[in-house]
């Protein structure tokens, strides 16, 4: 298929060849899922069931909380890629028409480093910025009602209201509502830039988002590193944003039919009971581990099924630019 002049893949030709592949390596793609699925449930249960530690009052407490859940995140993190790139190797592999097997576990582990850089630089060109203006906000928001709500005698928690006497300027009605009107302006203004955040988050997430999409695609089939795998794939979605939001947007809704179908059945089936349908609920520490486990192996197979659409996607652009 590499070389291979296309144009505009149909979303219905490259979901029969993505149910094909997914089928075809099922066993492979079976044991990637419940394996990976298998970790991630068993790194839940455990970090759920370590005991809050105090140390050094809490401000210790606090600090080494923040930096057992960071850890937590990073091997979270790690597992994912590791599945990840083996999936995508099985993947592109049936496309390219190699056989590749449980071998591209030991692939993921191999290149989980390499993998773990493109997906940072994917997050630092894709969310950096959006996420530092809004932690930005957030903590203008936090300051500004900190120090300018004890000037105007707003409710403190855990303290009820501040006594305005205790305040720098001696108490005057006209001057504290003076204040109150400055203080009620000041935090629709953050209230503004936090809309703006949103809205631009928003906004990264889809534009940028959408081409550094295949990213980790253009690691596992190319061998592109960093910035040479995000450059990659900004350069095979250039001049094609908009057919690659319609193809993803298509597919995503028709897979989303096919599980609100599923969670249907399976809860006519349980008597009309709902929220026992398979994929209906959250994966968390508070439903049966029974429940989690077929959450997330239905949640698996359903996202290896997307990862093949958008397998066969990456290469059909491939084709078009000839890269």
């Amino acid at each position: 298929m590499e070389g291979q002049n296309v144009s505009k893949p149909a979303v219905f030709n490259m979901l029969g060849g993505a149910f094909s592949i997914f089928f075809k390596k099922l066993h492979i793609i079976l044991g990637l899922v419940v394996l990976g699925g298998g970790i991630s449930l068993a790194l839940m249960y455990l970090w759920a069931a370590i005991p809050v530690i105090s140390v050094g009052g809490t401000i210790g407490t606090l600090v080494l909380s923040a930096v057992m859940g960071i850890i937590y995140a990073l091997i979270g993190t790690v597992f994912g890629v590791i599945f990840g790139l083996a999936m995508l190797k099985v993947l592109i592999g049936a496309i390219k028409g190699k056989d590749v097997g449980f071998e591209s576990i030991s692939y993921g582990f191999k290149n989980v480093w390499g993998g773990f850089m493109v997906s940072l630089r994917v997050f630092y060109y894709v969310m950096f910025w959006p996420l530092l203006f809004l932690m930005g906000v957030l903590l203008a928001f936090a300051i500004f009602n900190t120090v300018g709500g004890a000037s105007v005698g707003i409710p403190v928690s855990g303290s009820g209201f501040v006594d305005p006497s205790i305040t720098p300027v001696a108490y005057d009605p006209g001057a504290m509502s003076l204040r109150s009107t400055i203080f009620k302006g000041g935090n629709m203004f953050l209230g503004l830039l936090g809309f703006v955040a949103v809205i631009m988050t928003i906004y990264f997430a889809l534009v940028r988002g959408l081409r550094a999409t295949f990213s980790l695609y253009a690691y596992v089939a190319e061998g592109k590193k960093g910035k040479d795998a995000l450059e990659y794939s900004k350069s095979l979605v250039k001049g094609n944003w908009w057919m690659v939001f319609w193809k993803l947007l298509a597919a995503v809704l028709l897979l989303f039919v096919v599980l609100f179908a599923v969670a249907l059945v399976g809860g006519l089936i349980n008597g009309g009971d709902f929220s026992f349908a398979l994929g209906s609920e959250q994966i968390s520490t508070a439903q049966p581990l029974w429940k989690n486990g077929l959450n997330q192996l239905f949640s698996g197979l359903l996202g290896a099924l997307v990862v093949a659409y958008a397998s066969h996607l990456f290469m059909r652009l491939k084709g078009m630019k000839k890269m």
